[in-house]
């Protein structure tokens, strides 16, 4: 018997033999024929999971009751992993296929290997990837998700009685999309999921059964919402946040196709191999936390600074850094308010003849926009020419001294702004030659030359060491560089 055909006949026999097992019995045979594979295929869990799969001749499901969930558990790695290489790779690859914040593509792979051992945690955050509008990426995120994560279980709806029934049973990753368009009519689902934050507190109880006996669920586990708009307060407050924005004019990304993903597959099996490798650290380990993070924040990073502090090299440092931006604590909402500034600026300079304005002239129009804060900026004073100028500072913007006909003052030349218009207004045009420099990848495959690893600190894409890269073949993707905000004082 030659190597597929073997393969083949692993396959068709269990198959063959799973519509008169029981549970017990398809487990057991599912972990035989997963080792009797292993080695021989790339992703052997994924085809005994499926040949395991009981259709009806008409390939649908008998009697219209929906398909039996069925998991595509991870084989870990045959040999022991480099923390540092799997974390820098799985942060390469989020940042590689969706326009992430400063900080998430470095939460996002901790908290890939923290679902891979949550066993061992006392909290598990939820993660909450959020954004203003349509078209930000949150699908795509969850898409990578489910091919990282271990048994992931994707619902665009759910309710709270199928939540809690398949926490308890399955043990999943659950990864809700759209929750915007339910979550928030749903006090018990509300409830639900913020039983689930602690190992203590993560049990809900309901009555079952025609005698309605009280029983315990358990609902603790990992869990990844998306949605558009805010969660509700509670729930963020529990959750390790990732506001998404839409990708800017000539931010280049990766095209992300369902078909290749065995580099993900590899991934996920080397996340699985870390954690169980270091399941008694994780379980020991009590990671410092920044004090500028407030009690309960503090709580949601733990988890994922303990799989940082162990992978070590620059993940320790990364992860606290991320905690403090994505927590509110970087500059990133003084960045939202210096953007907002520019749209309104924009506007008010748009049919304006003179390519110059005085500061006063300027924060006369600026006063007067509806639904902005700059007629009320500190204690209800306006905004002055001194903290306009401190806005406008980190795009390089500066006032000068002008003559506007027969008056002279202080001032802006309108050209001063063209560059941070077109790299942070999504309105404005593609921007100049030589603002951004998209790498040119075959979107089909692999980029051409040395592959370079994403360093979410770095101002460009670049060679970052062997020791903090790690190993950089394992997505086989280029990466632009996506902090477009520039440095903010």
């Amino acid at each position: 018997m030659n190597h597929l055909e073997e393969i083949k006949s692993i396959l068709r026999d269990i198959s063959a033999k799973a519509p008169t097992m029981d549970r017990l019995e398809r487990e057991i045979a599912r972990e035989k024929a997963i080792e009797a594979l292993d080695g021989k295929v790339k992703a052997p869990a994924r085809l005994v999971d499926a040949a395991l799969k009981v259709e009806s001749d008409d390939g649908h499901r008998s009697g219209g009751q929906g398909r039996s969930v069925v998991f595509d558990d991870p084989v870990p790695w045959p040999e022991p992993v480099i923390g540092v290489k799997v974390l820098d790779s799985l942060a390469k690859t989020f940042a590689a296929y969706v326009s992430l914040p400063r900080g998430a593509a470095t939460a996002l792979a901790l908290w890939v290997v923290v679902a891979h051992a949550f066993e061992n945690f006392f909290i598990l955050p939820l993660l909450a990837i959020t954004s203003p509008e349509k078209r930000c990426g949150k699908s795509r995120l969850l898409t990578l998700l489910l091919h990282l994560v271990p048994r992931p279980l994707l619902a665009s709806n759910i309710t709270p009685a199928a939540l809690f029934r398949a926490i308890e049973a399955m043990r999943p990753t659950l990864l809700i999309d759209e929750a915007d368009s339910f979550m928030k009519a749903s006090d018990e689902l509300r409830g639900v999921i913020n039983a689930g934050h602690t190992r203590a507190t993560a049990s809900v109880v309901r009555t079952v059964g025609e005698d309605h006996e009280p029983k315990v669920f358990n609902v603790f586990g990992p869990k990844a919402v998306a949605l558009i708009g805010r969660l509700p307060d509670t729930i963020e407050d529990r959750s390790i946040k990732v506001p998404m924005k839409r990708r800017a004019p000539g931010e280049h990304l990766e095209r992300f196709r369902e078909d290749r993903v065995d580099h993900l597959e590899d991934l996920r099996r080397q996340a699985a191999r870390f954690a169980a490798d270091h399941e008694e650290d994780l379980s020991a380990a009590d990671p410092s936390t920044p004090t500028e993070l407030n009690d309960r924040a503090r709580d949601n990073w733990r988890s994922l600074l303990a799989v940082a502090d162990l992978a070590g090299g620059s993940w320790p440092e990364k992860a606290r850094q991320a905690a403090l931006l994505l927590s509110g604590h970087g500059d990133d909402d003084q960045e939202s308010v210096r953007v907002q500034l520019l749209a309104d600026i924009q506007a008010a300079l748009e049919d304006r003849p003179d390519p110059r304005i005085f500061t006063t002239d300027l924060l006369a129009i600026l006063h007067e926009v509806e639904d902005r804060p700059w007629g009320e900026w500190r204690q209800g004073r306006a905004i002055t020419g001194h903290g306009l100028a401190r806005l406008l500072k980190p795009f390089g913007i500066r006032p000068k001294l002008l003559r506007i006909g027969a008056e002279n003052g202080r001032g802006y030349e309108l050209a001063d702004f063209d560059d941070a218009f077109a790299r942070y207004l999504p309105s404005a045009q593609d921007p100049p030659s030589g603002v951004l420099h998209p790498l040119q990848a075959n979107n089909d495959g692999p980029s051409s030359g040395d592959p370079k690893c994403y360093d979410e600190d770095a101002r460009n894409t670049s060679e970052i060491g062997d020791d903090a890269r790690g190993d950089c073949d394992v997505t086989g993707v280029t990466v632009q560089n996506r902090e477009l905000w520039g440095d903010v004082e």
